[in-house]
């Protein structure tokens, strides 16, 4: 008899739940915009500028664009599951226009949802999500038009070094005392092999990279390494390093993965960014005003489609 009364209950509590679903949505989703196109938003701070950048081209177009954040508050971890991915684009960048969509916005964007997958299918309309119909609710991966990283980065990104705090302000002032090389060593989720980024940079590619711009560059003094495994840096990739300087060496490990967005203002401040796998060094050298070149790995990952497209890049 208690089941069969437990059962009624939950009955009439979804038949009211959903009662209330419809008709809160007859009584507000009526007044939203038909051109509102809310865009998820996940993954560390670089994704969280690219889904940015997505979202303006389409506010460019007229569309009402907002931002669901809803995956930082339920997961807010790399891919697995072990190092931070807060939502930090605000933090970094804290005058950007910025809107999240209300319960009701989130509603009726959610009736039409367009999930895009680039990596996995590199279709001839794979620009088709910047026409979309609205209202609608938009996620996955988007191919890059031509000018993201050079208009319209430019365009929206500014680096303001007052948002760093006052152990990273000491740093920066070290970096700006020096011709200094900044190393990006992408440990993590892309530590070992990724389809869309290929295998981890090995110490060979780091090695030959700091040798080749010391050839080209001898007033480089200092090396600044940057990681989301400082102590890995330490104890396993210098000691295996042959460089044919001894130029000093610093790792920078006053930031967590939870302060990534603070190593990549640092980068941006050195003469010389040395990237590995994942986008951390190619966004430190977009943002600068000092950078006069940008090693990336030279392979076949489709990800370096969109940098070979950039001045002062060369492939190792």
């Amino acid at each position: 008899m208690k089941q069969y009364c437990s059962t009624i209950y939950h009955s009439i509590v979804y038949i009211i739940q959903t009662c209330y679903a419809q008709f809160y949505s007859l009584l507000f989703c009526r007044a939203i915009s038909n051109k509102l196109v809310v865009l998820k938003m996940d993954g560390g701070v670089c994704s969280q500028m690219h889904f940015y950048l997505i979202g303006m081209l389409l506010q460019e177009k007229g569309y009402d664009v907002k931002f669901d954040l809803t995956w930082f508050r339920k997961n807010a971890k790399d891919c697995n599951g072990v190092f931070a991915r807060n939502f930090d684009l605000l933090k970094m960048f804290p005058s950007l226009p910025f809107s999240e969509p209300s319960k009701s916005e989130m509603m009726k964007a959610k009736c039409h949802v367009i999930t895009n997958d680039y990596f996995s299918n590199k279709t001839s309309d794979s620009f088709a999500y910047l026409q979309v119909k609205s209202p609608c609710y938009l996620q996955g991966y988007f191919r890059d038009p031509a000018g993201l990283y050079t208009v319209e980065f430019n365009k929206y990104f500014k680096v303001s070094f007052d948002v760093l705090d006052e152990t990273n302000k000491k740093m920066l002032k070290n970096i700006n005392d020096t011709n200094a090389i900044a190393i990006h060593v992408r440990r993590g989720d892309l530590a070992t092999y990724n389809s869309a980024y290929g295998d981890p940079c090995d110490v060979d590619y780091f090695q030959n990279a700091i040798n080749y711009l010391h050839d080209i560059a001898p007033e480089t003094n200092k090396l600044f390494f940057f990681s989301d495994e400082p102590s890995w840096v330490v104890t396993t990739l210098l000691p295996k390093m042959k460089i044919r300087t001894n130029l000093p060496t610093c790792v920078v490990d006053i930031n967590g993965s939870d302060r990534g967005y603070m190593d990549i203002l640092l980068m941006s401040a050195c003469q010389y960014i040395i990237s590995s796998n994942g986008s951390v060094g190619k966004f430190a050298y977009l943002l600068s005003q000092n950078a006069k070149m940008l090693i990336c790995r030279n392979n076949s990952s489709s990800q370096n489609e969109m940098w070979r497209q950039l001045k002062n890049v060369k492939f190792i």
